[in-house]
């Protein structure tokens, strides 16, 4: 990872939809929040959307139904002492 990783807060929220005779995931929504230091947006994105395609259980969900959708947001830090924060969803 580029920069130096402070916090990294991942959390997926799961939507179910009832499918006749039983109920099915439909939709699984990835949302990353990190707090790095000397890391634009840009490459942020560009490794979240790196770790949604290698993460575990996004290659298990591969040709499934169901559709993974990514939210992330950066809280970066130039230094120390400033802050900004970016929000995007992939």
């Amino acid at each position: 990872m580029i920069g130096s990783e402070e916090s990294v807060g991942p959390t997926a929220s799961v939507k179910p939809q009832n499918g006749g005779r039983q109920t099915e995931l439909t939709t699984i929504d990835f949302q990353a929040e990190a707090s790095v230091l000397e890391m634009d947006d840009k490459a942020f994105q560009e490794q979240s959307e790196k770790t949604k395609k290698t993460c575990p259980v996004s290659v298990a969900l591969v040709g499934n139904r169901i559709n993974l959708t990514l939210s992330s947001q950066l809280h970066y830090r130039q230094s120390r002492g400033s802050n900004s924060n970016v929000a995007r969803e992939v």
